[in-house]
Order: structure tokens, then sequence, then C-alpha cells
């Protein structure tokens, strides 16, 4: 039996003898592997499948029963499959002594690696920051999801520093850690060397106030910027007063997730400016802007009155005749 396809998707138990049949494939390109129950036996199938494969790029092996030492052995079969630009793998089994080295030796030999995602693992703070130092090493870089496993200012200390390293990464993701302020604080040093970054993501990670009000002043003139999501964390009045002023200054940013905080009458603020710069306030700062643009600018707004009176109140030439 032989499989030709470009992306195959399972969600139920496999058994070893799939492998066989797709180890042949010259065409796949992605596998997704969710919730399937693979014994041991299956999981040497798949790395003797991932030594053949020349053609994954997208490899995600997510809620399934392996531990520490078949995470390895997937990451070691990977050394020698050197397309791969996307791995997720999701499971608590994963980490203990030799994990961080097992990933990083197969980031350093897999150089199109685009896309990293570790989801609820057992990594710690020590293996995060081994691993960072292989992702340094890294010239295409692109998204970075460490999540559920409990990393703290150590750990954001050292992805940090790769930040300061990468001039790809345009996705850092860290929710459901243990950052705190201190963490909070370690990543506004990585952000403010960094100028690529799009989108950065620090839900659940107990930040405060006094990391919010570092973490602004990074934020205020980053260059790129578009969405932040800082939900379900502990900012209160006075981090809610720094967001505001960061985004009256900041035109780029365009998404704020602030759920689960305690804002006060900062949050409506937030939101309003949310609203002005998602609408084009950055576009219609140009100098020289032509008027066919200012008037697109507010033929997509026409529904919302306010933002159409504040765009014709910034720039009252536009209407000159």
């Amino acid at each position: 039996m032989r499989f030709q396809y470009d992306i195959l998707a399972f969600s139920s138990r496999v058994d070893y003898m799939l492998f066989d049949a797709i180890k042949e494939n010259t065409t796949l390109e992605q596998l997704y592997l969710e919730r399937n129950e693979i014994c041991d036996y299956a999981i040497k199938s798949l790395c003797k499948m991932l030594r053949v494969n020349k053609t994954l790029k997208i490899l995600h092996i997510n809620d399934n029963p392996i531990g520490s030492r078949a995470a390895k052995e997937v990451c070691e079969a990977l050394r020698q499959n050197t397309g791969l630009e996307e791995l997720c793998l999701q499971r608590r089994g994963i980490g203990g002594a030799g994990s961080a080295d097992s990933l990083g030796r197969m980031v350093l030999r897999n150089k199109n690696l685009k896309r990293l995602q570790l989801v609820h693992t057992k990594l710690t703070s020590q293996d995060i920051s081994i691993l960072a130092k292989y992702l340094e090493q890294n010239k295409v870089l692109d998204q970075v999801v460490i999540a559920g496993s409990h990393i703290d200012k150590d750990a954001a200390k050292s992805l940090a520093d790769l930040m300061k390293h990468t001039k790809t990464l345009r996705r850092l993701c860290l929710w459901g850690n243990h950052l705190s302020d201190d963490g909070a604080i370690a990543i506004s040093e990585g952000v403010k060397v960094n100028k690529s970054l799009t989108e950065l993501r620090l839900m659940n990670n107990r930040i405060g106030d006094d990391g919010v009000h570092v973490l602004v002043k990074t934020l205020v003139d980053h260059p790129l910027l578009r969405e932040v999501d800082l939900t379900g964390n502990h900012i209160d009045e006075s981090g809610g007063e720094a967001l505001a002023n960061c985004l009256e200054q900041n035109d780029r940013i365009e998404a704020m997730s602030l759920h689960g905080n305690k804002l006060g009458k900062h949050k409506e603020v937030i939101s309003q400016w949310l609203r002005v710069n998602k609408a084009g306030r950055r576009l219609i700062k140009v100098p020289n802007l032509p008027k066919e643009s200012f008037l697109d600018v507010l033929a997509k707004n026409q529904d919302e009155t306010d933002l159409v009176f504040y765009l014709l109140r910034e720039r009252p030439d536009m209407m000159k005749v």
C-alpha cells in the first residue's frame, strides 16, 4: 500500500503500519497527528519514515502519549529530514534530561525551520535557555510558541537574547507560563532591540503593573508591532493608564487583548485608541497623503460616525476644494 498525498491528518488511533505505508510517499508535505494513542512501536515506525522522507515541511504531534525518550527519537530522526519548516509538539511527557539538546540539534540541521511550537511540555526554564541558544543560529525563524510550560524570568531573559539576535522573528507567544513582572521586564529588553516583531502574546503570566510600565516604554515607538495580548494577567488601573498613554502615541498597534485585568476607566480609552488606529490613524499622518487615499480611509469607516469626525478633524486640509 502506498499513499500519495500532500497533507495527511489523523485524529484517531493510528498503527505503525500507517507510517510504513507512507514511508515511500514522495509528495507528503504536512502531517498532523492528534490524539492518536501512538505506541512506542508506532513511534519507531514514524521515526523510520521521517529519516527517509525528503518532502515533509510541517509536522504536528499533539496530545499523544509520547514521553521524553520518544520525543528525542523524533528529533533525532528529523535531523536527517532537513526540509522541515514547522514543528509543533504538545504533551506533558515531553521534557527531561537531554530534551533541549535534542531539539537544538534538530534546529541546527533544519535551517529552513520557521515556526516552532512547544505546548504543555515539561521543558524547564533551563531547557528553554539551552534551546534559545540553538535558535539564535536560525536565520529564518518567524514564530516561537512556548506555552503552558511554567517557564519563568530566567527563560524570558534567554528568549530576550534570542530576539536581540534574530532579524526575522515576527510572532512570539508565551501564554500560560510564570513570567511575572520580572519576566515581562526581560522580554521588554528583547522587544526594544528586535524590530521585526509584529505579534506579542503574554497571556496568563501573572504580569502586574510594574511589568507593564516597563513593557510600554518599548511598545510606544516599536515600528512594526500590530498585536499585543495581555489577557488574564494582574494589571490594574495604573498599568491601564500606562497602556492608554502608550496607544495615544503609538498609531501602529491595532489589537490589544486585555480581558481579565482590572483596568477601570482606562479600558474605554484603550478601546477607543485601538479603533482609531485600526481606522487608519497612521496613514492620515502622512504629510503628502493623496486625497484619494484619505477618501478611501473615510469610505472604509463610513458606518462609524465618531471615527469619521476624528479623521476629518485631524486632516481638515483634505476637505478643501
